[in-house]
């Protein structure tokens, strides 16, 4: 059987090379993104869910879902009803102490 050329050779040796340099780098540009995203992500809710905690703290115990709805809306203002990953959906049994997860509706 008839060997490569050494250009050929070293030219597949550069691809295979380059090639796993290239998915290395990859797959660590990934893991760092994800982590800087999930941190953004991450800190913008822990903001969201103590401006809520604040808001409940601050309103009477009796007071109805629909009015704390419409202080939220007054707060975060009325183009956009449900802010970005904001927890709005409150639920209608205890106010003060349970509050439902909502759906992400943005």
């Amino acid at each position: 059987m008839k060997r490569l050329s050494i250009g050929v050779r070293l030219t597949l040796w550069y691809l295979v090379i380059f090639a796993l340099g290239e998915v290395v780098f990859g797959v660590g540009m990934w893991f760092i993104l994800r982590d800087s995203v999930l941190d953004m992500v991450d800190d913008d809710i822990e903001t969201q869910v103590d401006d809520l905690s604040h808001l409940l703290a601050t309103q009477a115990n009796d007071v109805s879902v629909s009015t704390l709805q419409a202080l939220m809306k007054q707060a975060y203002g009325s183009e956009q009803a449900c802010p970005r990953m904001m927890l709005s959906t409150l639920c209608a049994c205890s106010v003060r102490t349970y509050f439902c997860l909502p759906r992400w509706c943005c």
